[in-house]
């Protein structure tokens, strides 16, 4: 597998938390991709909601889940459109619905691979790439067979 790292020139952009968004970005500073859960029909929403669509509960809990899915859809960036993310075109935008429940996404960039790799379908397992400051964003690599290393921070991002 061919490791991609990040170009020392890039800045990304830093998430900005808010009320809902918070518990998400606290957990991905630890490195766990935690999602919100409705305490009152266990139905993960992403990105937060303010209330349950399906039970109209507003009480929630950030729980862990896998960082393990499935790729939904895909686009390749080939322009460099999106700010500090310019060194990285071409890179594949990845929507992955996680293994705990079906129909929900998390969005991430395509990492440790070829973009050109990307596919309706592929196994992936998230990985944290540093920004600075703590932060931490959710990107995916394919999913490695049992017993490889598992779930590590990119490989040159430290």
């Amino acid at each position: 597998m061919t490791d991609v790292a990040k170009p020392q020139s890039v800045q990304r952009p830093q998430p900005l938390p808010n009320d809902l968004t918070s518990p998400f970005w606290d957990a991905a500073r630890d490195g766990v991709l935690a999602l919100q859960r409705c305490s009152g029909c266990a139905r993960f929403h992403h990105p937060p909601l303010a209330y349950c669509p399906e039970c109209h509960s507003n009480s929630f809990a950030f729980t862990p889940v896998s960082g393990r899915g499935t790729v939904y859809t895909y686009t390749i960036m080939r322009q460099a459109r999106v700010v500090g993310f310019e060194d990285m075109v071409p890179y594949a935008c990845l929507a992955v619905e996680i293994d705990e429940q079906p129909g929900v996404l998390v969005v991430g960039n395509l990492v440790e691979a070829d973009p050109e790799s990307a596919r309706v379908g592929m196994r992936v397992e998230v990985r944290f790439e540093p920004l600075g400051e703590g932060m931490q964003l959710p990107q995916f690599a394919p999913q490695q067979q049992q017993g490889d290393r598992g779930s590590l921070p990119l490989k040159g991002s430290a």
